[in-house]
């Protein structure tokens, strides 16, 4: 059925698709408000094609292109980054660093180091 001008509906609204129909609400040029929780129950979440997915069987997201958080990162498991850029990095727990790390500015290190290999300095070290 094809509806055409303003539609209102109060109370909950169900659309159901099946085969290979797709569901079209708003338009290129409208903004459709969403008040309350929002459920995608069995497939994935998709905007813009591929510039932000979440896969529904395992909750793995794709976002292309920045990312901005503002606030705290928690992430627990494994964080893997190519580049990373911050301001302030808190890691707590052992951290296995693979690849040359750059610091520009002070090291400050609190606790035993333990340390295999050559070390390197291109200036005064100073032990005590």
């Amino acid at each position: 059925a094809n509806i055409t001008g303003t539609t209102s509906i109060t109370g909950a609204s169900t659309i159901n698709t099946s085969g290979t129909a797709t569901t079209t609400i708003g338009n290129a040029n409208a903004a459709i408000a969403l008040n309350g929780a929002t459920n995608v129950a069995n497939g994935n979440f998709t905007v813009g094609t591929t510039k932000f997915t979440v896969d529904v069987s395992n909750g793995n997201t794709v976002v292309d292109g920045n990312l901005t958080i503002n606030g705290v990162l928690d992430a627990h498991g494994a964080f893997e980054a190519s580049s990373l850029t911050a301001t302030s990095l808190t890691v707590n727990g052992t951290s296995d660093l693979t690849g040359d790390v750059t610091l520009d500015g002070a090291l400050t290190l609190t606790g035993n180091i333990s340390h295999t290999g050559t070390m390197t300095t291109s200036g005064a070290a100073t032990f005590g």
